[in-house]
């Protein structure tokens, strides 16, 4: 059964990772238009760092980054499922 990622609100805290500036940007303003907190990071390094400061419930990952990079989200949400992160790989 899967979780609702979509807080009771409707608002979610998006943290979208692309380094094509176009698809990002057009990302952060389609989520905004409906209502939700959207950051922006242009570089793998960003997302991680990013990720730490604004604690997503939702994050749009470029699937064109190397598998490592995956790997390591996948790492750094496990490490913080104690502080109420769940994860979720399709």
């Amino acid at each position: 059964m899967r979780s609702p990622i979509v807080k009771a609100s409707g608002r979610s805290r998006v943290l979208v990772i692309d380094d094509n500036h176009d698809a990002a940007d057009s990302c952060r303003m389609l989520l905004e238009q409906d209502g939700h907190e959207v950051e922006v990071a242009y570089t793998a390094k960003q997302g991680l760092e990013s990720g730490d400061r604004v604690r997503p419930d939702v994050v749009l990952l470029d699937i064109g980054y190397r598998i490592s990079m995956g790997m390591k989200w996948r790492g750094a949400c496990g490490r913080r499922r104690g502080a109420g992160i769940r994860r979720s790989w399709q």
